[in-house]
Parts: C-alpha cells; sequence; structure tokens
C-alpha cells in the first residue's frame, strides 16, 4: 500500500529543512516538537502534573484518570523520542486518548533524555518509576495486578527493558507490553529496512543513528540486553501487543522481536499497520487509519484485562 497522502505531502513540505542531526540539540527539540500538533484534545476525568521522589532524584509524571472509578488497570507509558527528543508535551494527547478509549489511568513517564544523560539514566528513570507506580497502586486508584507498560518507538524500548529488569528482579509482574513501532534493535544489527526506508520516509535511519549514537557513551554497549532486546532471552516476558509501520527503519526489527518472542512462548498480538510511517500515532483525530490502529490497540487491552484472549479471539496478526 503506498504512503498515506497526507503523510507523504507532510515529508514534502519539510524536504528542505535541515536534519535533525545537522542541528544544535535544542534547536532539533523544538522541531521535533512541532510534529505533535493535534487539532483537539481527548476529554478525559483529570490530568495531574507530579514531582516523585526517585532515589537520588525527583522525575516528573502525568497521571491521567478517566472518570473518578477506583481500582483500574493502568498503562505506565513512555514517550517516544530517538532518547533525546520530545517530552509529556508531546504525547498529550496520545496518552489523553489511550485513557479515555482504553478506560484506564495513564502515567506518562518524563525521563530523562540524552545527551545531558547517557544510557542508563533514562532506563533507570523509567524502571524506578515503574516501581513507584505498583507500590503507590492503592492510592492512585489502580488496580496493580493490571498494570501495562507502554511506550513508541524509543519509549517502546524503554518498556521493553523495564518489563526484562522486573522479571530478572522477581518484582510484580506487569500485565502486558503495549509496544508502538518500537526501537528493539542497536544499528549495527543491519536490518534491511534502514535501508529501504532510510530517507523520504519521515525517520531517516541517519537520524536513528545519531539518536543512537547519542543515547550510548560507549557503542561497544550495542549488544547489551537492556539496550538491544532483541538479543536477549524474552523467556517469561507479559503478553505483548506490537503494531509495525510499513514505512519505517524499523519496521524488520519489530518483526523480529515479535518473532522471537513467540519463539520464547510469550503470547505475543502484532500487527502491520499499511500505509504509515514511523511515529503515524502524532496523526490521532486527523488521519482516520491512525485513529482506527489507536482503536485497535485499546480495544485489545480492554480485552486483555477481561481475560477474553486464550485464543486471540478475532485478535488476529498480520506482521
Amino acid at each position: 500500500m503506498p504512503l498515506h497522502p497526507t503523510i507523504a505531502a507532510a515529508i514534502r513540505a519539510t524536504s528542505d529543512l535541515p536534519g535533525y542531526e545537522s542541528l544544535p540539540i535544542a534547536d532539533a527539540r523544538r522541531r521535533a516538537k512541532q510534529g505533535y500538533v493535534f487539532p483537539t484534545k481527548s476529554a478525559v476525568g483529570s490530568v495531574e502534573d507530579r514531582q516523585i521522589e526517585l532515589r537520588d532524584r525527583r522525575v516528573g509524571i502525568r497521571i491521567y484518570r478517566p472518570g473518578s472509578e477506583q481500582r483500574l488497570p493502568a498503562i505506565v507509558f513512555f514517550h517516544g523520542s530517538g532518547f533525546c527528543l520530545l517530552d509529556l508535551d508531546t504525547h498529550d494527547e496520545i496518552c489523553r486518548f489511550l485513557c479515555r478509549n482504553g478506560r484506564c489511568v495513564v502515567v506518562s513517564v518524563d525521563y530523562r533524555l540524552a545527551p545531558e544523560w547517557k544510557f542508563p539514566a533514562g532506563p533507570d528513570d523509567a524502571f524506578d518509576a515503574s516501581e513507584w507506580v505498583f507500590g503507590n497502586a492503592a492510592a492512585l486508584g489502580i488496580d496493580d495486578t493490571q498494570i501495562v507498560l507502554a511506550g513508541d518507538s524509543a519509549g517502546g524500548n524503554i518498556a521493553i527493558v523495564t518489563a526484562l529488569r522486573r522479571k530478572a528482579q522477581g518484582l510484580s509482574a506487569t500485565s502486558a507490553l503495549l509496544l508502538f513501532y518500537p526501537v528493539t534493535d542497536h544499528y549495527d544489527a543491519g536490518h534491511r529496512s534502514y535501508d529501504q526506508f532510510r530517507q523520504g520516509f519521515g525517520l531517516t535511519a541517519h537520524a536513528m543513528r545519531w539518536g543512537w549514537d547519542m543515547y550510548l557513551d560507549d557503542l561497544s554497549a550495542s549488544s547489551q540486553p537492556l539496550v538491544s532486546p532483541n538479543r536477549t532471552d524474552l523467556a517469561g516476558l507479559p503478553p505483548a501487543y506490537l503494531q509495525i509501520a510499513e514505512y519505517d527503519v524499523l519496521r524488520d526489527e519489530g518483526r523480529q522481536f515479535a518473532d522471537r518472542l513467540r519463539q520464547a512462548a510469550v503470547p505475543t498480538f502484532s500487527h502491520y499497520a499499511e500505509g504509515l510511517n514511523h511515529g503515524y500515532l502524532r496523526w490521532i483525530g486527523q488521519i482516520d487509519v491512525a485513529t482506527s490502529w489507536a482503536l485497535h490497540a485499546c480495544a485489545w487491552l480492554q480485552s486483555h484485562w477481561n481475560g477474553q484472549q486464550s485464543n486471540h479471539n478475532g485478535w488476529a496478526e498480520n506482521a
């Protein structure tokens, strides 16, 4: 299927701009945030910004509630960033949408970014924030048996890494993983989609490599499980739902990750978003197919929380 015409037109309109990798980091962040402008905001019951104490530091979170109900399922959400861009505000509507349509609490985590904070600062924030949510679930009105770790792009990587760390330390089990076009492998793996979609489809191969290089102080760390989860034992992870974009440098590593989850006997529901590129959640409310995929994820969440997926129950995979 061709790239969606609205997305293709948006890419053409910015084709003469310099790449993020050629800009000072402050300018790159300002420009990246301009791509996350939503015409409307999904109505939710409440939104609260907090600073929470995590060991020797404070981390910002934003809590979304659909209403006043107690003991709701929850998502701990890690925004996409290329490890160095974007923030709670860029993903505000995405979290609102998940909260409203998933009928769940969403806790969005403002983890530290590279290059000011290299690996493992961001994952450390994510891990500690997830533990804070589990520990404060009752006060937050959250059912601690139904907490999903979620993220898009680099945030998907951080969600997976957090689940791996929780499993390794024998902590309370995560209910599921909800992943949108996640980063699962360092670029030195040489996945074919890096060449196939290297330029002209939004996220470029050059920009993705730049993000990785900002994130890692030592490229020899690329094969570590908490950097490239595609290269570690995935057995024992919770059920996973993935959306993989057709026009994305990360497409092949996402498909391989889904295959490796299945090989590790992890219940896996992967879906191939045809005609869409990396970052398509930014088109929620503007492109019907992007909105439909976001609604599909929310419907899966509801089905998962209601225990209705023992035989996939309609969650046919196309990835």
